[in-house]
């Protein structure tokens, strides 16, 4: 385990769960956390290419960039998976309100 996570979790062992990112990281390291919030937030599961065509005109990424990525939009995939599978059993996801598997119909890859 890095010492980043370390100190991260420490700081969620805290009694206010309060974490300063500046504690934890170094100038150059809070650059990279800055620059995957804003890549994360840019992405939304029904804008995948729209969204990476963006990023990609908007932020230098290397080749371990585009991996993780890459890893991020399968992360999207599996999770909207569950929540329909989810749908299927169990016929709702926040408290009464009933949805349906049509309702994550749509293109993830639009």
């Amino acid at each position: 385990m890095s010492e980043i996570i370390k100190r991260f979790i420490s700081g969620l062992d805290g009694s206010d769960d309060n974490i300063n990112i500046r504690d934890i990281l170094s100038d150059e390291d809070i650059l990279l956390f800055e620059k995957w919030v804003r890549i994360f937030s840019e992405m939304g599961p029904f804008t995948i290419v729209k969204s990476i065509k963006k990023i990609q005109e908007e932020e230098e990424l290397t080749a371990e960039d585009d991996i993780i990525l890459i890893a991020y939009i399968k992360f999207f995939e599996q999770k909207i998976r569950q929540m329909r599978k989810g749908v299927e059993n169990y016929g709702h996801l926040f408290g009464q309100h009933k949805v349906g598997p049509e309702d994550f119909d749509g293109d993830m890859y639009a």
